[in-house]
């Protein structure tokens, strides 16, 4: 069981890792396009505080959608067993 539960664990940061790769690219392409270099080599030039507020954005609109879901869910009732010895 502990080793399935670190395989799932480094599944995880796999996929996050993938994720974070990808919304790198789409920011440095979407930079291109209006000119602006969020990731420079210069860190004088770049641009690292907009990308650390889209992050908190998309913790922010991730915790929203959390609080949604967590005050809509319905628990089942349990069914009492006639009978039961």
């Amino acid at each position: 069981m502990r080793s399935l539960g670190f395989a799932l664990y480094l599944s995880i940061v796999g996929v996050g890792s993938f994720i974070s790769g990808f919304l790198v690219l789409v920011i440095q392409k979407v930079g291109a396009c209006l000119g602006e270099d969020w990731f420079s080599d210069n860190l004088n030039r770049s641009h690292l505080g907009y990308f650390y507020w889209v992050l908190a954005a998309l913790s922010s609109v991730e915790l929203v959608l959390y609080l949604y879901f967590a005050r809509s869910f319905v628990y089942n009732q349990r069914k009492k067993r006639s009978g039961a010895a």
